[in-house]
């Protein structure tokens, strides 16, 4: 069973201080408030920055509760009423939290985690979320530039040594493999190692075995055998295998009356209530959407409007894959979009 450490009380100590003056404030404990991560430049001239480290901000939320001992602690500083330690030991976390998909380029002051919920609660994961996504970020976005400039050809983390800890060397090469390195950890093998080219003795008269080259994993500083070598996932899918599943998917939504048929999509401005008012009279604003457009480089009014929509991802069509079009709840194409999807499948 998994053991999972208690990193509740990793916080600043202010932000308990303050819960605890809202909890005495009357109407502030259950105020709606949004706290946003993002940020503000990319250093060097860089772009973009990869987001990483979301993983372990779920695992946190998911357990994040106060202790016997945590509430001792607390009760011991004599600062924090007992109505705000009786909240705290039966915690509940009610937020609501929307974050961009681990390995996703993201711009400066473009959101990458938005948190809503009570005041009180919101506000004891900001140091958290902080650590976490900007070390994992920092080290996704590095790897990612070095990979691109690599060419294609592989990227070796080697970071653990210097790491801040076990865990920074854990959670460092995750984040350069999110960014794009190959692996951790790379061997020779024997047509690598260099030298060797003649036999390192004569082969008769010494009372030795013989032996071809010091490159033989059996000599000191010889290549190795089924050592550790980064590798490739990757799964070639055949292009008529490819249509056949876009068609079988496609024509399983369809019959199931889950695939939405619209002329167009024009919206007078690039304000978000313009979309959800076009779900709301599809029927669509309880399901989780993709919409599907021809082109998106002469749309910039609807993809900053569905931006902000937790419930709706944009795709176009050439780009639509059997994934989602099993994952959303509908699918809403425009029929154009629609006729360029089906064209992918002659």
């Amino acid at each position: 069973m998994k053991e999972h450490m208690n990193y509740t009380l990793l916080c600043d100590f202010y932000e308990l201080t303050m819960g605890n003056g809202y909890f005495q404030t009357e109407g502030y404990a259950d105020q709606i408030c949004y706290f946003d991560v993002f940020f503000r430049n990319v250093p060097d001239g860089g772009g973009f920055a990869i987001a990483a480290g979301l993983e372990q901000v779920i695992d946190y939320i998911e357990n994040l509760r106060f202790t016997e001992e945590d509430i001792a602690y607390l009760r011991g500083r004599r600062i924090f009423c007992e109505e705000f330690l009786d909240y705290l030991a039966n915690f509940h976390f009610e937020c609501d939290v929307w974050a961009v998909p681990e390995g996703t380029p993201v711009f400066p002051n473009e959101r990458m985690v938005i948190v809503r919920g009570p005041v009180v609660q919101a506000q004891l994961l900001e140091t958290m979320l902080l650590l976490t996504i900007n070390h994992q970020s920092l080290i996704a976005t590095k790897a990612n530039r070095i990979a691109r400039a690599a060419h294609g050809r592989a990227v070796m983390e080697f970071g653990s040594r210097r790491a801040q800890g076990y865990d920074g060397a854990i959670y460092g090469a995750r984040a350069a493999y999110i960014g794009g390195c190959a692996g951790t950890a790379c061997t020779k093998t024997r047509g690598e190692v260099s030298g060797g080219g003649a036999k390192p003795f004569r082969q008769k008269g010494t009372g030795r075995a013989r032996s071809g080259s010091s490159r033989s994993p059996v000599w000191v500083g010889g290549g190795t055998i089924f050592g550790p070598r980064p590798r490739s996932f990757a799964k070639k899918v055949n292009k008529k295998v490819l249509q056949l599943a876009l068609k079988r998917a496609l024509s399983e939504r369809i019959v199931e009356g889950d695939v939405v048929v619209v002329d167009a999509v024009a919206l007078p401005d690039h304000k978000t209530k313009n979309v959800v008012a076009i779900l709301k009279n599809l029927n669509l604003a309880d399901s989780t959407v993709m919409m599907s457009l021809p082109s998106l480089e002469d749309q910039a009014a609807v993809v900053c409007a569905t931006g902000n929509l937790s419930n709706l991802v944009l795709r176009k069509a050439e780009n639509v894959n059997v994934y989602e079009l099993l994952r959303f709840g509908k699918l809403l194409f425009t029929k154009d979009a629609l006729d360029a999807f089906i064209q992918r499948l002659a």
